[in-house]
């Protein structure tokens, strides 16, 4: 998988910018605050359809930018003799993917276009701080490569919250007992296998 083609426009402080990119390493270097951390950033964008520095992703969007002049990152993968567009546009705190010029309706259906690997210095943290760091950083990783995985992970999800909003319920207990084991055992069904996977992964 190489990213051949970057282009950005209205993307934190970058205004506009066509990069071109060989096949191996690249190097970004410069003074501070000239656009190196934006730059992989937007990369990574495109393969998670996510910043990694913010969950405001209006914070993306360029200062001087207008309501009709969207923050807009658009990339060409090439995997094989094959490659495909990937594009994110960013407007009035709305996000929209394409893949090939087509709208994608969900945001896992990006995942495994373009694999990316994330690692800054705050990922330290990753060793030194709590197992739900851990636990995020596997799941981003994984997830680019075995849609099971994203699916098990996206059931799971759904499976906790329903059960919580349950347990929120004022619903009498003997009425609650039924769904709540229904759920718990979806729960665990899940945890097994993404437990499974994790642990062949590492």
């Amino acid at each position: 998988m190489h990213l051949s083609h970057l282009d950005l426009r209205q993307f934190r402080n970058l205004q506009r910018i066509e990069l071109d990119f060989a096949d191996g390493l690249t190097l970004f270097y410069g003074d501070n605050a000239q656009g190196k951390t934006n730059l992989l950033e937007a990369i990574y964008f495109l393969a998670t359809g996510r910043s990694f520095r913010t969950r405001n992703e209006r914070e993306c969007v360029s200062w001087s930018a207008s309501e009709f002049d969207p923050t807009v990152i658009r990339g060409f993968v090439e995997r094989g003799d094959r490659q495909r567009e990937i594009k994110v546009i960013l407007y009035q705190g709305a996000k929209r993917l394409f893949l090939e010029g087509a709208n994608l309706p969900r945001l896992g259906d990006l995942f495994g276009e373009m694999n990316a690997v994330l690692f800054t210095p705050t990922d330290l943290q990753i060793i030194q701080g709590g197992p739900a760091l851990r636990r995020r950083f596997l799941d981003m990783e994984i997830s680019q490569f075995s849609r099971p995985y994203l699916s098990e992970l996206q059931r799971f999800a759904h499976a906790l919250r329903q059960r919580n909003a349950l347990l929120r319920s004022d619903r009498p207990i003997d009425q609650l007992a039924k769904d709540f084991a229904s759920y718990e055992r979806l729960i665990a069904e899940s945890s097994m296998e993404i437990h499974r996977i994790r642990a062949s992964v590492i």
